[in-house]
């Protein structure tokens, strides 16, 4: 069973979720509808027709009367087993809510957790809730096909009659095996709908995922990212993908894994892009091919006659995940085996609306999930060139500037940004090294260095520094303090550079000051001098621990 389904590889591919792994296909080509080897029968019974096979010497009992008086309590307990779920059905919403609710207090109970740590355990909860719904479906599956192999949804008109009809003339009747008969009736189609609950309690709960991250996600981007962390998301990512995907018909489900092709090569979010954008193409296929829908001609018999409405009442929109793989079935069956053409053309049109609208949902869930993973992969992405910055520094101007700027950083986690009063005031403290250190061409090569940064490169580099100090903004905005910061080195008067600062960075978190800079860094040629006056810059804006320690390496250049 650990091979079946969506697994957690990291090539992301999907392989086809079995629902029941030892229950061969039950109708298809050359299955004659029912299952495998059945000699092209109607699908409901082995080998050929009766009276067509050897000699019976068992005279046939099971004549319409014998048979109403035997299915009595097979009808009658259907009803029950009717009303019992229809009342837990106009509720199921509400009661799965409440569990999940429960589910999650439980998670946190004892315990004194952060607001990030709650956030996880609430959505590890409903990750838990719904693998364990699905694992009691996979259980219950198999008892559903007890009649035959076929699904019992829509055929407990059939199914039962014919398993009687089959018992009373086996010669083996008697009162113990026809109680077993009821049972497997009962049974069977209790499982058919506990099934069917099942699957509508995981689709409620896995409509919450999508919040339940982005709670968490909200919560951890106040915090600086980590490598780890961010492989956390993936993980869960990809366990809520293997949720969505099994949700489908295991149909639908062979569609998606056959037409997919290779994905090995793909990342998370380019798999899960793919995979979307063919579900949809599956589900406009779908509706292409819907083709009229006819009523059932009328019935004549003694004189009277009876119409039909073009919809079977019996089977609506929208139905559950096994409701479809039934609707399939009974497809199968209507137009390969004696079944009877019966509402027909609606049902065709049904299964290809319904297999439409599930594939378009998933589709749907499948594209939040690409975006989450293409953020988590951005940021691991940001991770690494922060990292690779820091090796740059050091390797241009020492371990001295790369341990002021790792320091700097991390200074400016949890500050907010000075206003321009402030980081000019601040500024000053450094003034006078600077004055001294920098001669008046040292000013215009750094002048004409930040002339020349090339935007678009800064624009790319902020986007990913911004990523790595958990920062956000509008990158443009950004960029345009590189001309400000042009004037200021050329004149020696920042206050217009620190005013603009204010205008854009106002509110914002110090680590976006950072995350400007340091992308000015990359998108200029600058020298050591260059380099050292900017990280004054910065450090003005967010924090006066450093003076000394900076003044003292502006001196020693």
């Amino acid at each position: 069973m650990a091979q079946n389904g969506l697994t957690p590889v990291r090539s992301v591919e999907l392989q086809p979720l079995v629902i029941t792994p030892d229950r061969q296909q039950t109708y298809g080509p050359g299955g004659g509808g029912g299952y495998l080897n059945s000699s092209g029968g109607w699908g409901l019974q082995e080998g050929p027709h009766r009276g067509e096979g050897p000699g019976n010497p068992h005279r046939e009992i099971g004549g319409p009367n014998v048979m109403s008086e035997f299915m009595n309590e097979q009808i009658w307990n259907q009803k029950q087993i009717d009303a019992d779920y229809t009342a837990r059905f106009k509720t199921l919403t509400r009661d799965t809510e409440r569990e999940l609710e429960q589910k999650k207090v439980a998670a946190k109970a004892g315990q004194k957790l952060s607001p990030v740590q709650v956030a996880a355990a609430e959505q590890k909860a409903a990750v838990a809730m719904i693998t364990a719904k699905q694992a009691q479906y996979v259980t219950i599956v198999p008892t559903m096909y007890g009649m035959h192999g076929q699904s019992p949804y829509f055929l407990m008109d059939v199914l039962p009659r014919k398993m009687m009809y089959e018992f009373l003339n086996s010669g083996k009747a008697n009162p113990d095996s026809l109680m077993k008969l009821w049972t497997l009736y009962d049974d069977v189609y209790k499982a058919a709908l506990e099934a069917k609950a099942l699957s509508l309690a995981v689709a409620v709960v896995a409509g919450k995922l999508a919040g339940l991250a982005q709670q968490r996600d909200r919560l951890e981007a106040q915090a600086v990212p980590s490598t780890a962390q961010q492989d956390e998301r993936l993980a869960l990512i990809t366990q809520e993908r293997d949720i969505h995907f099994q949700q489908l018909p295991e149909f639908l489900q062979n569609e998606v894994v056959k037409s997919a092709g290779a994905v090995a090569k793909m990342s998370t979010a380019q798999a899960l892009n793919h995979y979307m954008g063919l579900m949809q193409r599956l589900a406009a296929s779908n509706l292409a091919a819907v083709g009229p829908i006819v009523a059932p001609p009328p019935l004549s018999s003694g004189g009277l006659t009876i119409t039909f409405s073009a919809n079977n009442p019996k089977i609506k929109a929208p139905l559950s995940k096994p409701e479809l793989e039934a609707l399939k079935e009974l497809v199968y069956l209507q137009n390969n085996t004696s079944l009877g053409l019966k509402w027909v053309s609606y049902h065709d049109a049904l299964l290809k609306q319904e297999s439409a609208r599930q594939l378009n949902e998933t589709a749907a869930a499948f594209a939040g999930l690409a975006e989450r993973a293409a953020d988590a992969d951005q940021i691991k992405d940001a991770i690494k060139f922060t990292a690779d910055f820091y090796k740059e520094v050091t390797a241009k101007y020492g371990e001295k500037a790369s341990a002021a700027a790792k320091e700097l950083a991390g200074k400016a986690q949890g500050k907010r940004i000075r206003n321009a009063q402030q980081a000019l005031k601040a500024f000053d403290q450094y003034k006078g090294i600077l004055d001294k250190k920098f001669s008046v061409k040292d000013r215009q090569a750094i002048a004409n260095a930040l002339a020349a940064l090339d935007k678009d490169m800064m624009a790319k580099d902020l986007a990913r520094f911004s990523k790595a100090f958990g920062s956000v903004g509008t990158v443009m905005d950004y960029v345009d303090l590189a001309t400000e910061a042009k004037k200021a080195t050329q004149t020696g008067n920042w206050s217009p550079f620190f005013v603009k600062a204010e205008t854009i960075l106002a509110g914002k978190a110090a680590t976006a000051a950072v995350a400007v800079v340091f992308s000015m860094m990359t998108g200029a040629t600058l020298g050591v001098l260059g380099f050292a006056l900017l990280m004054a810059v910065v450090s003005a804006w967010v924090t006066d621990e450093r003076v000394g320690k900076l003044n003292d390496f502006i001196m020693a250049l």
